[in-house]
């Protein structure tokens, strides 16, 4: 449906309310103003027609004088004067040749002054082939009607006075209608004009600009009454909708800050909350998956399976689940149902949480335990066997004994070599959570040369070169003590696990906010499979090689921790029969 404006409701009514008032005035006043002419005329004729008839008893009715009179006095005026007899012949006429004239007495006006009547018609002479007004007085001597005076004056002359007075009226009507049209559309614009800019202030408020007010309060009392309501329910919503966007930004910061995933739903199973944790865990889209129906976005048939649980008829649920994917996500999920003001189930809520780390530091504090166990148990087990044999007479044999010894003397370095790593390895954690790490700056020229200095005589023996290429001026906030052992534990490991005749670059160098420190070596390499997870604590690419090369296992779990003591990262790239490329990022402040 087409809707109009108020103004265009009000003024075209106004209009014809205006054109129907003037038209039917002006036609009643019209025909008022043409009767009361008339009558006027008739009266000023019955005057006439009264004087006349006192002058002709004076001057005396007969043929001689009384035609000659009627000439005299209709060439001073425009009326035409006229006396017939009673038997209808003409003796006196102003205009005609009383000769032309006809009998009378069958006039209408002259049969009513007959009768003893002032009598009045107004209708066509065929005398004077126009339209007059009569007017005739019977003329008495005596008892008896010795003649008719009759006066006439053209309606022409009437209707002349008349149209100079209408025309008058037309324009005065004319100038009122006007008058009347623009006070119709001041008055239709200043209705209009406020329920107007309150129509405007509606729109901005359902578009949620709240910051329009009507300032113009309009002189009426109901408006006036409307404008200031709606200028306060403008104030008090949106003093509400920014209390409630502050809730809702205060509500979206905590979940957003949440590692859990919070899922909320409500009771037609359609998405109503959900923050960035449960989005990464389950792929969804906050925005486009908001209002979805949840088993149209959701893949983890355990969390359908629990929401339509709790929609169902339980209360509390508790669960953990394993989903499967790339790697494999363990989940725990706890739910609830949602309820309102009155205790009314509205929903269900479902917190999700990834323990996955925990899951795998649970496992790796496993292996760990398991790999101590082994390593420890093999040097131990070796000491104690050769103990053993000693015990039972071996130890009177000098040769056997000496080996013997010799053999327990080196399971117990290894077992010396393992506990020191261990401790190294527990002192960085410690010092590196309590933030104690001792920093300075250091030069990473200095350090390469002095880690080269370290290394050089486990080189020598392979003749391997050690080479070293070093950004000019180049330093960083280091422990010097520390920074140098994770560099010599990949350097010896690059001695350990290359050809003889080969090359291992130290280099150093920045880009942007960060220093990099690379080890790489022309050696064996490191199979792919293996690449992620060689800096764990005792994990060996080749077991029997890393014994018999006298590794405790430990040597890069301590370049990794040393590295991360310093707040930056260690990689490694390498391929087997290519070499490996080990990698520390450090920030340079």
């Amino acid at each position: 449906m087409a809707y109009r404006p108020i103004f265009w409701q009000i003024m075209p009514k106004y209009l014809v309310l205006i054109i129907v008032a003037l038209v039917s005035f002006y036609l009643y006043s019209s025909q008022a103003i043409r009767k009361f002419n008339i009558e006027q005329t008739h009266h000023v004729l019955a005057e006439q027609s009264a004087m006349l008839n006192l002058l002709f008893k004076k001057e005396g009715l007969s043929a001689e004088n009384i035609n000659p009179l009627c000439v005299k006095l209709g060439e001073h005026s425009e009326l035409r004067f006229t006396v017939i007899l009673p038997d209808g012949v003409v003796i006196g006429d102003s205009q005609t040749e009383i000769a032309l004239m006809d009998l009378h007495h069958k006039r209408p006006e002259i049969k009513g002054a007959l009768n003893g009547q002032l009598s009045f018609s107004t209708r066509f002479s065929n005398t004077l082939q126009k339209e007059l007004i009569y007017a005739a007085r019977p003329v008495y001597k005596g008892a008896d009607i010795v003649a008719v005076i009759r006066i006439a004056t053209p309606v022409s002359m009437v209707d002349k006075t008349l149209s100079e007075l209408l025309l008058k009226m037309l324009v005065a009507a004319i100038i009122v209608g006007l008058l009347s049209s623009w006070l119709s559309y001041y008055f239709s614009k200043r209705i209009g004009r406020p329920l107007e800019q309150m129509s405007k202030l509606a729109n901005a408020y359902a578009q949620g600009d709240f910051s329009e007010k009507i300032d113009d309060i309009p002189l009426s009392s109901e408006l006036a009454e409307l404008a200031e309501s709606l200028n306060k329910m403008g104030l008090e919503i949106d003093d509400k909708i920014k209390l409630i966007q502050q809730e809702r930004n205060e509500r979206d910061a905590v979940l957003s800050s949440m590692d859990e995933g919070v899922l909320a739903v409500d009771a037609d199973a359609r998405i109503i909350t959900i923050n960035k944790g449960a989005a990464k865990l389950l792929g969804l889209r906050r925005k486009k998956d908001r209002l979805q129906p949840l088993h149209e976005v959701v893949r983890n048939h355990h969390v359908l399976e629990m929401a339509d649980a709790l929609l169902d008829e339980a209360e509390v649920l508790k669960q953990e689940v394993v989903q499967h994917g790339v790697s494999d996500t363990h989940l725990r999920l706890h739910g609830t149902r949602l309820r309102d003001a009155d205790d009314n189930s509205i929903g269900a809520l479902i917190v999700i949480q990834d323990f996955t780390r925990l899951r795998k530091l649970e496992q790796m504090r496993s292996d760990f335990v398991a790999n101590v166990s082994h390593e420890l148990k093999t040097p131990i087990t070796s000491i104690k066997g050769f103990v053993e044999t000693l015990l039972d007479g071996a130890i009177n044999q000098p040769e056997e004994a000496d080996r013997f010894l010799k053999i327990v003397d080196k399971q117990a370095e290894r077992l010396n070599l393992i506990i020191d790593d261990l401790l190294i390895l527990s002192r960085i954690e410690q010092d590196y959570e309590n933030k104690s790490l001792a920093r300075n700056s250091i030069k990473l020229e200095s350090l390469l040369n002095s880690v080269k200095e370290l290394c050089a005589a486990g080189a020598g023996k392979k003749e391997i070169e050690l080479a070293i290429e070093v950004e000019e001026g180049l330093a960083a906030q280091l422990n010097l003590q520390l920074m140098e052992q994770a560099l010599v534990n990949l350097v010896n490991n690059g001695i350990k696990y290359s050809d003889n005749n080969t090359v291992i670059l130290m280099k150093a160098y920045s880009e942007k906010r960060f220093c990099y420190i690379q080890i790489k070596d022309q050696g064996w390499g490191i199979g792919a499979e293996h690449l992620d997870r060689v800096f764990e604590r005792f994990y060996r690419t080749d077991k029997a090689r890393s014994r018999s090369m006298g590794g405790t296992g430990l040597g890069l779990a301590i370049v990794k921790h040393i590295t991360q003591a310093h707040d930056g990262l260690v990689s490694v790239e390498s391929a087997p029969g290519e070499g490996s490329t080990f990698t520390i990022c450090l920030p340079l402040k």
